[in-house]
């Protein structure tokens, strides 16, 4: 084989597996529910633009404070839902089986839900700070919408300017919206929870439910399976 040929030869064998390397990390990006941060950026997560002495001020303890869904003095029952908002199977659970879980479990009375925000990447992570950002009151409405727009905005390069236009339509402006993806306590106070929620409990995907602080459940389940489990996990014998 003259040395032309291996060369061809070579080229091509590197760009068959460049072509698939692309090809696994675009199957990874849209389809993985495996809890990982390494990717995560560290540094400010847009640009290192001079910041105007006009610029809003983020109140990162307000931001951080537990997103509750429920009556949480009265219901017997607590479930912490750990999500990420670029996670398929958090977006099936919640077009397909939230509204029922909800009629069931928050609207009767005998639960309430905690969102702990668990982002597998910078886009959900960003989209965490944003929803965190807007007025308590408007948080799960947010969330829904990012989790029922999923395919719109999560898998985007230009994911970001598509969440700024869903931040806008909840009333948020375009100054509070780079203040608070800019924010890095916001940014280390999310990651920080996620850490230890995932030591704690032993999350290892995502959707997973935390019930009474005891019993973890992983899956985005039917919810007459969902149902199943939180009977289980609330029984005399858990």
């Amino acid at each position: 084989m003259s040395k032309t040929d291996t060369k061809l030869r070579t080229g091509l064998l590197q760009l068959l597996l460049g072509i698939a390397l692309i090809g696994g990390a675009t199957y990874y990006w849209k389809n993985s529910n495996k809890p990982t941060v390494a990717d995560i950026p560290a540094a400010p997560l847009v640009s290192d633009e001079v910041k105007s002495n006009n610029s809003p001020t983020i109140d990162v303890q307000a931001a951080l404070k537990d997103r509750i869904l429920g009556d949480s003095i009265n219901a017997d029952i607590k479930i912490s839902e750990h999500s990420s908002l670029t996670c398929g199977h958090c977006g099936h659970f919640h077009r397909d089986t939230f509204a029922a879980f909800k009629a069931a479990y928050i609207d009767t009375g005998k639960a309430y839900l905690v969102y702990s925000d668990f982002p597998l990447n910078a886009p959900a992570l960003q989209a965490s700070m944003v929803a965190r950002c807007l007025p308590e009151d408007k948080f799960f409405d947010f969330v829904a919408v990012l989790f029922g727009t999923q395919d719109d905005w999560a898998y985007d390069q230009g994911y970001l300017a598509k969440l700024e236009a869903k931040a806008q339509e909840f009333g948020m402006d375009k100054a509070t919206f780079n203040a608070c993806i800019n924010n890095v306590e916001l940014r280390d106070g999310i990651l920080a929870r996620q850490q230890a929620a995932s030591k704690q409990w032993e999350i290892q995907s995502t959707p997973s439910f935390v019930v009474n602080n005891k019993v973890t459940i992983s899956g985005a389940y039917p919810f007459p399976d969902f149902d199943a489990k939180i009977q289980e996990a609330v029984s005399p014998a858990q």
